[in-house]
């Protein structure tokens, strides 16, 4: 049994009270935004409940709030218990609020927000009785709908897992690339790190990428400091092309959007255009960004070294020419640099011989 039907097939997951205090906060044992954020990443629908009659937003709010970035398209606002302010003033609440969630979120598009007075006792202003009415059942209705509406979402996950995934291996290749083949990795990781806004620039430009599936810098840069970027991964295109095929036919023809299955002679999408372009730029794909490349280049350069070394020593065996003429060179140059020091050592000493037999004579 159930006090209502929708929790046949709903579960609500209801927070902790928001604390506002900076000592309340930290009498917390656990990282309220972090926990806050995981069910968020999980759940079909999130509900941002506000009072119409005190919506000051507090810091560990807003740090909440701040922390569904990403997750805007499945927030809802609740401006509960609006029967308590006159019209005049819950117009003003409602613009401060629309005002409020699009600041902390940072998304050009207006959250939904939903008016009433979500109880059961009579309203003390009921001017807007007929709005508070449609909001509730608008709730309701969407409320519902989440588990017809399970697998579509879970398919907007997957798609936006496979954006993801994509954008970590172009970065990630891209940063394989810029590595130096025999020294000097540590300082050009470093370097690496310090613009990363503009490796992701970089990265953004040749790919094509949205810039909103990029990682924070922040974070991304704290994780690559414990990585030897020598070790990363190399960019394959042909694995870019089947994620981007993914996305473009396997997963629209799945759910139908596009009437079934797409022919393989269908034109490329922008996203394919790009990553051909991509791999034509960079000639062979992955040549430039493979480590056996590097290892290979240092081993020829070793064996010409030793093939130089190996033709040095033979030539001075057989005395040719060429090297005892190099040879004398050599030996007159040291002699000359011995001649140059003694007479500067004996000019030294008999200043130094000068100077005492005139104190002497004092």
């Amino acid at each position: 049994y159930t006090p209502s039907d929708v929790l046949r097939d709903v579960t609500f997951v209801d927070t902790p009270g928001v604390l506002s205090g900076e000592k309340q906060r930290r009498m917390r044992s656990y990282d309220f935004a972090k926990v806050t954020r995981w069910f968020a990443e999980r759940a079909d629908l999130i509900l941002l409940l506000f009072d119409a009659h005190k919506l000051d937003i507090s810091d560990e709010f807003k740090e909440v709030i701040s922390g569904l970035k990403g997750l805007d398209n499945k927030v809802r606002c609740v401006l509960n218990k609006a029967d308590q302010i006159d019209s005049e003033r819950l117009v003003r609440v409602y613009g401060a609020l629309l005002f409020n969630i699009g600041k902390i979120l940072q998304t050009p598009e207006v959250v939904r927000v939903f008016i009433g007075s979500f109880w059961d006792k009579p309203l003390q202003h009921s001017d807007h009785k007929a709005i508070f009415d449609r909001d509730a059942q608008s709730l309701m209705k969407e409320i519902e709908g989440l588990p017809a509406d399970a697998a579509s979402r879970k398919v907007d996950e997957m798609v936006k897992r496979v954006r993801l995934v994509k954008v970590h291996a172009c970065i990630l290749g891209h940063l394989r690339s810029k590595m130096p083949w025999f020294w000097g990795s540590e300082a050009r990781k470093e370097q690496i790190i310090d613009n990363l806004d503009i490796i992701f620039d970089e990265v953004q430009q040749k790919y094509g990428l949205s810039a909103g599936d990029f990682p924070k810098t922040e974070e991304f840069a704290t994780c690559l400091k414990t990585f030897d970027f020598r070790k990363l991964p190399t960019l394959e295109y042909s694995a870019l092309e089947t994620l981007q095929e993914l996305l473009d036919k396997k997963i629209p023809a799945a759910m139908g959007k596009h009437g079934g299955a797409f022919d393989e002679d269908d034109e490329m999408t922008e996203e394919h255009k790009r990553l051909a372009d991509a791999a034509a730029k960079d000639g062979k794909p992955g040549l430039l960004e493979d480590p056996a490349i590097a290892y290979v280049g240092l081993i020829v350069v070793m064996v010409l070294l030793m093939l130089g070394m190996a033709v040095l020593m033979t030539l001075v065996y057989v005395k040719h020419p060429a090297v005892v003429g190099l040879g004398k060179q050599i030996v007159g140059l040291g002699a000359q640099i011995r001649n140059f020091l003694s007479a500067n050592a004996g000019a030294a000493s008999a200043g130094a011989g000068a100077g005492a037999g005139a104190g002497a004579g004092a």
